[in-house]
């Protein structure tokens, strides 16, 4: 049986995963005040605004998932986030970030265990 580096055999061995979850948008209920709303010019202004903002956090986000991929992320796109994954620590990972010109805290990082 083939040892790790560790002392343990490669399938006594914990490692640990992280997670990192990047929102795209929700529904238009969520990103504005629709729901019941008149249609009116206010609507108009209100979705003139999202579609700026949208426009701004997709380029955003687009940057930041290079990034990650350019750097051995690797993930798939969900309902409304993008899930992305590497075999590392915590600290690892927010050291990444930070060596990556990204703050950790502004991103929704959880750290799993794994066999």
């Amino acid at each position: 049986m083939e040892m790790c580096s560790s002392g343990m055999s490669e399938t006594e061995r914990v490692g640990k995963t992280c997670n990192i979850i990047i929102f795209l948008f929700g529904k238009p209920a969520w990103e504005m005040n629709l729901e019941g709303a008149d249609a009116d010019y206010e609507m108009v202004e209100e979705i003139d605004k999202l579609s700026t903002e949208l426009g701004v956090r997709l380029r955003e986000t687009s940057r930041l998932v290079k990034k990650l991929l350019d750097n051995g992320w690797t993930g798939q796109g969900c309902l409304y986030d993008i899930s992305l994954y590497k075999d590392q620590t915590l600290v690892e990972t927010e050291s990444e970030l930070v060596r990556l010109g990204i703050n950790p805290s502004e991103l929704n990082i959880e750290e799993e265990e794994w066999e």
